[in-house]
């Protein structure tokens, strides 16, 4: 083999080393800190609800010296301090319809429609929006409240929930006579804060 062909195959050799990988080389890369700053958490708090009754005339019931009569239609008010900061908040509250109406003696009913959520004195800013409806999460909440939404970053303010009840469920004179002497015990029922968010 002339001296020529030895020193194309060299070449060649070498050419087909560099293309298949086997020669051995650095891959260049750098890298620098990146700053996505501190994510923080906001809450949701409510202090213990009080509350109490009034009759349909606005006077003050008081449960154990007052009697109720058919024809009574007594509402009872619930209020909490709220203390509530996150950008996306959402919420509402709640006693659960079936713990008041299962504590209900015979010829008592809870008058539909009559729930109510709202806030008052508030620091920052909430609004209130329309009813819950079925387009929020978790599932199984009441449809008829509404939900309150914080559009500042922080707030505070008075909750207050309302719902009625009425005695007195037959217009025939006499016909309420089986409910003589009865009692409703309504002081276990629970009320719930729960954020809400859309589906």
């Amino acid at each position: 083999m002339n001296k020529n062909a030895k020193g194309a195959i060299a070449v060649g050799a070498a050419v087909l080393l560099l293309l298949g990988g086997g020669g051995t080389f650095a891959l260049w890369n750098t890298s620098s800190t990146l700053n996505a700053g501190s994510i923080d958490t906001g809450h949701l708090t409510a202090s213990s609800f009080t509350g109490g009754w009034k009759d349909q005339n606005g006077d003050a019931f008081a449960p154990g010296t007052d009697f109720a009569v058919p024809g009574d239609v007594l509402t009872y008010t619930a209020t909490s301090d709220i203390d509530a900061e996150g950008t996306n908040l959402r919420f509402t509250a709640f006693i659960d319809p079936a713990s008041i109406t299962s504590a209900l003696s015979a010829g008592w009913t809870l008058v539909p429609g009559t729930t109510d959520v709202s806030i008052a004195n508030v620091t920052g800013t909430f609004t209130t929006a329309a009813a819950l409806g079925a387009d929020y999460n978790p599932s199984g909440l009441p449809t008829d409240i509404d939900v309150i939404s914080l559009t500042s970053p922080a707030a505070t303010g008075t909750l207050t929930y309302t719902f009625q009840i009425a005695f007195g469920s037959n217009s025939t004179p006499g016909g309420d006579n089986a409910h003589h002497d009865s009692t409703s015990a309504l002081n276990g029922l629970t009320m719930t804060v729960q954020q809400v968010f859309a589906h």
